[in-house]
Order: C-alpha cells, then structure tokens, then sequence
C-alpha cells in the first residue's frame, strides 16, 4: 500500500527533520512505495520546483524525478565520485583521510552517479568524532544546496560529470573492518579509533606474535588498568585492552 494522502503524527521535541518540519508548518507524508502511480500524482500535485535528498537509503524511480522541474538533487557526504555509497564517512576515517568532504549531485537513476553541482573540502582535525564530523559535513552542505537552488532556479547552474574511472565505493562496515593494520602510523589508528568510538564498536589488531586482540579507544592513561602499547608503523600507541581472541 501507499500511504500519502496521512501527515504523520506530531513528533516528540527531538531536534529531527520531521520536527524542524511541523515547527513550520511544513507537511510530511509517509510513502511506502516511492514506484505508485498514487505516489508520483501526490508528489506531482504539489508542484515542487525541485526534490532535495540527504542521506537517503533508497534510489528515486525515474517517475519521480521526472515531476520537478528543477530535478533532483542529493546532498552526499563526500567528495563524489570518491566513497559512492551508504557510509562514506566511515571509511574516510578508516582510510586515513585528513579531509572529508560534501557533493550536492543531479539525481539520475543510479547510486550517487548524478552529475555535480556543487563540492566542498571539509577538514577533519586530529581527534574528531564521528557525530562532529557529520554536524560540520551538514553544515557545509545545507549551505550548498541552498546555493545549487538559487543557482538553479537563476538557470545559473552548471553540472559536470563525476569521471566514473575515479569512483570509489562506501558499503556498510562490518565488525572485520574495525581493524587496526600493524601498517598504519600512529595518527592513523589514534584517528580512526576517537572517530568511531561513539559506534560502540571494539577493534581488532594483531601483537607482534600474531595474536589477536580486541581493544576500546585510545587512552592517555598509559598505567592505567587495561592500557597495553601496540606497535604501528611509525611508533606505539596505548589503547584500553577488552579481551584476547
């Protein structure tokens, strides 16, 4: 079934879009099957100018982005064609990155393969977590895509192709990909670990006799109860010991 024509209920006081919506007196709509006929005449009787998408899990069907006249855009969490996909800040954390960034892209009918509109370089100092980093990465592109409208709306907006050799793909993490490599440096392992702490998540990582540890973030208590060194590329760094597997 397609529910679309039932506002949902008045939210509770978190700080959510759905609130931020009703605050303002903005309608919003549960869709159960964004492909409905039912859908796409809803969508089509507001008349919107443009669709706007951020962090969204599903693809558009081309029934709906064919309905504004501006098209659609996705405001995306790194610099596209780089890390296309559901979790692309994590693996910036994971591999390394000293910048994160935000692309507001043309919707098409793929998974973040649109045309770009807009891109900005976001820096991530030593020791970030994951939920500051996504308020700075929200920041710079709710900004954006105010821009990309107004510039679309002007008839201003030029769009450029992501070069789809340079694309780079963002999954899911599972629980093997929460682990320290021997290689990495210091500053590596000590970002990585700070960044996804808030995930709740232990990590792994392999003494120098080959067995596996699982260890909690980084400490600067280094006599404290749990603390061990492990030894990377270019040093040591002292975490808090979970267990032994």
């Amino acid at each position: 079934r397609t529910h679309i024509d039932i506002p949902l209920a008045a939210p509770s006081a978190e700080p959510t879009i759905i609130g931020l919506a009703w605050q303002r007196g903005i309608p919003v709509f549960e869709v159960s099957r964004l492909k409905s006929q039912a859908t796409r005449e809803a969508l089509a009787a507001l008349a919107p100018d443009a669709l706007a998408v951020a962090c969204f899990p599903r693809l558009l069907p081309p029934g709906l982005l064919a309905v504004p006249r501006l098209g659609g855009y996705n405001v995306h969490p790194s610099l596209l064609p780089a890390y296309r996909g559901p979790e692309p800040l994590f693996w910036v954390f994971h591999d390394g990155l000293e910048h994160a960034g935000v692309t507001v892209h043309h919707l098409d009918t793929g998974a973040d393969s649109g045309d770009i509109a807009a891109q900005q370089a976001v820096a991530l100092p030593d020791g970030i977590g994951y939920g500051e980093a996504q308020r700075r990465l929200s920041d710079v592109g709710g900004r954006l895509l105010v821009q990309v409208l107004a510039a679309a709306q002007a008839a201003q907006l030029t769009l450029r192709p992501q070069p789809a050799a340079a694309a780079s793909m963002a999954p899911m993490p599972t629980a093997a990909d929460f682990h320290i490599d021997a290689g990495w440096t210091v500053r590596r392992a000590d970002n990585f670990m700070r960044g996804l702490a808030e995930w709740g998540q232990s990590f792994t990582v392999e003494t120098d006799d080959g067995a596996a540890l699982v260890v909690a973030a980084p400490t600067d208590d280094e006599t404290g109860a749990g603390a061990i060194p492990i030894t990377l590329a270019d040093g040591s760094l002292t975490v808090r010991l979970a267990h032994s597997v």
